[in-house]
């Protein structure tokens, strides 16, 4: 299996900007879950409201390509890492092309008529939130570190 690359659609990453790329990613926090009659809890959310969120982090020689982009603006970003969920349930988020895999209960890669589990790099579309990206410089060490927060849209 290869390893998932992360990439900023439209921007690429210059050479020595995101090796050592960090991410971490959770719910938007909108959903509705209510106890009904009876003791009986019930999840009222929307699917279309199932969405996440997160923060891209990195140290290395060079900043990301991040001016131009403001508050609000939208990004298609293949994200760091790979997931993974159940094939018998529908596949939360597109892959990016050439990641997608099929893994045995075991966690080998089998074909995907073999599988229990799907294994793939997740593709967001995703909006610098309010907090906006930031850079900073240290010359003496000869680094940047750059961070951006987003949602998926």
């Amino acid at each position: 299996m290869r390893l998932a690359e992360f990439n900023i659609a439209g921007r690429g990453l210059p050479a020595g900007s995101a090796r050592g790329v960090q991410g971490t990613i959770g719910l938007v926090k909108n959903g509705v879950v209510v106890r009904m009659g009876g003791g009986v809890l019930r999840d009222m959310t929307r699917e279309s409201a199932r969405k996440f969120k997160g923060i891209i982090e990195c140290e290395d020689l060079r900043g990301a390509p991040l001016f131009g982009l403001w508050i609000g603006s939208r990004l298609t970003v293949d994200y760091l890492d790979f997931v993974e969920e159940p094939i018998n349930q529908p596949q939360v988020r597109p892959h990016v092309p050439g990641s997608l895999h099929f893994l045995d209960a075991a966690g080998f890669e089998v074909p995907q008529a073999q599988g229990v589990q799907r294994r793939y790099q997740p593709r967001f579309e995703l909006m610098i939130t309010a907090e906006g990206w930031e850079m900073r410089h240290d010359p003496w060490a000869a680094s940047v570190k750059w961070s951006f927060p987003w949602e998926e849209v």
